[in-house]
């Protein structure tokens, strides 16, 4: 199996254990959008583009963690910052996510995320409406989507950040989509259990992260990476 399909998996994989969290998080905004006012044609259109916004937005946070993530390789760091990623995303979950909008410009950022949300729940809903809706939806803060970015930094590879993300999406589609399509099918006390386990799930792969900048020498969770020259070798390999 090589690079290309393990990111793909990986982000699918990712994106269809945090889909639950999504009915929580994404379905406010996903069941306020008059799909069931459409005809069966253009109801499966902006579901399909809705969902396919988010993951364009999760495909362009991978490309800048990518760039960011080789910049680090070839200056061989690639271990420190998959330590550092894992505990940043432990102390933000286990503040409830609240230091992350401490800092003021994600604060701003995300505030007018929102504000631009709202100004389009408000426009007639044409095709390019429901992408920038999801589009929009995609760029909000999110448990699930810091593992997801976390997890693409550490792969050191633009394209391989930008597959594992647009999976990631893709893996939150049929739950999604089923929810768009259904309307409100899950109980609130089901949302409550599901999204219980969430932060396990999330601090469980925080500590992989941890353990793969180690160089413990464990098959697939904590490969020994000799980082000295190595990011410098592939990326003049790449000129």
């Amino acid at each position: 199996m090589n690079d290309w399909s393990i990111a793909a998996i990986t982000g699918l994989s990712l994106g269809i254990l945090g889909s639950f969290h999504c009915i929580g998080m994404c379905g406010p905004i996903a069941l306020s959008l008059p799909v069931n006012q459409l005809s069966p044609a253009k109801k499966l259109s902006a579901v399909l583009l809705y969902n396919f916004g988010r993951a364009v937005a999760y495909a362009l946070l991978g490309l800048i963690f990518g760039l960011l993530g080789l910049q680090f390789q070839i200056w061989g760091l690639q271990q420190i910052v998959s330590v550092v990623a894992g505990i940043l995303i432990l102390i933000t979950l286990f503040s409830n996510y609240s230091i992350a909008l401490k800092f003021k410009w994600l604060a701003s950022f995300n505030a007018q995320i929102k504000k631009a949300l709202g100004s389009f729940l408000k426009k007639p809903k044409t095709p390019d409406t429901f992408f920038a809706i999801g589009f929009l939806n995609g760029l909000l803060p999110c448990g699930f989507v810091y593992v997801a970015l976390g997890t693409a930094l550490v792969t050191g590879s633009v394209p391989l950040a930008i597959i594992l993300m647009f999976s990631f999406g893709m893996g939150t589609l049929p739950t999604m989509a089923t929810l768009m399509f259904l309307g409100n099918i899950i109980s609130i006390q089901m949302k409550q259990k599901l999204n219980r386990l969430v932060p396990f799930f999330i601090g469980a792969m925080a500590c992989l992260l941890i353990l793969r900048g180690m160089n413990l020498n464990i098959p697939f969770i904590s490969p020994v990476i000799n980082n000295h020259n190595a990011g410098v070798v592939q990326h003049c390999k790449s000129l």
